[in-house]
């Protein structure tokens, strides 16, 4: 544990002390940042990631010293340092064995980020210029639980391959005309999809990364696409065949899907380090 900080220099009051710890702490971009530096936790892990405040020697140190300043007004740190379980948190955050990240597009940016060890998981949510840090008992449930609750869209799941589907997204045109060979059931249901995503439909992506024996954190290459238009929620994978060949499922997915869809590609993430190490 780092020395206490030059800042941090007046006790939390008797009642601070006394109050219930918190079940989330929600940080200002120049808290998270501080914290982050002076725990010496590393990189921030990529969806955290925001300007680091404070682009002189002398801004900078203005900066830090109000981000302490706000950090004791409201009983997140003392003379010893910040609150212990929220250092706990950050540290879950900065040396996983395994994490799982969500990008989130409805308006505005959203992300977030899921990462522990066996029997210890935290999940950090960054919106705007926040960062919201709580512990979480699931990964993959916890990562999904960020999205908004929407029912899962009609249709069957359909699989057709990637270069149909992104030449009609690209294009912007009537699916018909790009899906001469698929059946018509497909097509239907594949048309929904793009012109969900012409008429500007909400859409997310997560992705997976675990540690190797060396504790790496390497990332699967492969991603679970989610896409919320009018109709419903659809989950979208990519997958390439012996032949090369990349192709597109789309499935109608609810929140219990998309947890067991999303647990597969965690523990796949984790045969795929293991593999490598």
């Amino acid at each position: 544990m780092p020395a206490a900080h030059p800042h941090v220099q007046v006790s939390r009051p008797a009642e601070a002390l006394a109050a219930p710890r918190p079940d989330r702490w929600v940080l200002t971009a120049v808290e998270f940042d501080v914290l982050w530096e002076w725990l010496r936790l590393g990189a921030t892990p990529v969806v955290l990631r925001m300007d680091s405040p404070g682009h002189t020697s002398a801004a900078r140190t203005g900066l830090v010293g109000r981000g302490w300043q706000a950090l004791r007004e409201r009983g997140l740190a003392d003379a010893s340092g910040p609150d212990p379980e929220l250092v706990r948190l950050l540290n879950l955050l900065a040396r996983p064995a395994a994490q799982l990240e969500l990008r989130m597009w409805r308006g505005h940016s959203m992300r977030a980020v899921t990462a522990g060890q066996r029997n210890s998981r935290a999940l950090a949510v960054r919106q705007d210029e926040t960062v919201t840090v709580s512990a979480c008992t699931g990964l993959a449930s916890a990562l999904i639980d960020v999205l908004p609750p929407v029912p899962a869209g009609p249709g069957p799941a359909v699989t057709v391959p990637s270069a149909v589907a992104e030449a009609a997204a690209q294009r912007h045109a009537e699916p018909t005309s790009q899906l001469d060979n698929l059946t018509t059931l497909d097509a239907g249901v594949l048309g929904r999809m793009l012109r969900g995503l012409n008429g500007g439909a909400h859409r997310a992506q997560i992705a997976a990364l675990a540690a190797d024996r060396s504790g790496m954190l390497r990332r699967l290459p492969k991603i679970v696409g989610v896409l919320d238009t009018a109709a419903g929620r659809y989950q979208l994978t990519k997958t390439t065949a012996a032949d090369g060949a990349e192709w597109i499922t789309l499935a109608p997915a609810d929140g219990l899907q998309l947890r067991q869809r999303t647990a597969a590609l965690l523990a796949e993430a984790g045969d795929a380090a293991a593999g490598a190490s």
